[in-house]
C-alpha cells in the first residue's frame, strides 16, 4: 500500500460499512460484558458464584465462536468472505 491509495480507501463505502459494523458490534459486546455481572447480581439477584459462572460461560463461548469463525473464513478465502459476512449481518434480524 502506498500513500496514494489511502485517500482511495478512505472514500470507499465498503471500508466504512465494515468499519462501522465492527465498531457497533464491539460496543454492543463490551456493553453487555461490562454490565453483565452487576445486572445479574443486583437486578436479578443471583448469588456471586453463579454470576461468575455465567461470565465464564459467556467468555468461553466468545472464544469458541471467534476461533470457529476464523477457521471458516480461512477455509472460504477472501472472496467468499464477503458473501458470508453479508449473510452474518442478517442473522440478528
Amino acid at each position: 500500500m502506498t500513500i496514494d491509495t489511502i485517500p482511495l480507501v478512505l472514500t470507499s463505502p465498503p471500508f466504512w460499512y465494515i468499519g462501522l459494523s465492527y465498531f457497533f458490534l464491539a460496543c454492543g459486546l463490551y456493553g453487555i460484558t461490562a454490565f453483565m455481572i452487576d445486572y445479574a447480581t443486583y437486578q436479578i439477584g443471583l448469588p456471586l458464584d453463579k454470576v461468575i459462572l455465567l461470565a465464564t460461560v459467556y467468555g468461553t463461548r466468545q472464544i469458541i465462536g471467534i476461533l470457529t469463525i476464523l477457521s471458516i473464513f480461512n477455509c472460504l478465502g477472501r472472496k467468499n468472505y464477503h458473501h458470508l459476512y453479508s449473510f452474518d449481518q442478517l442473522l440478528p434480524i
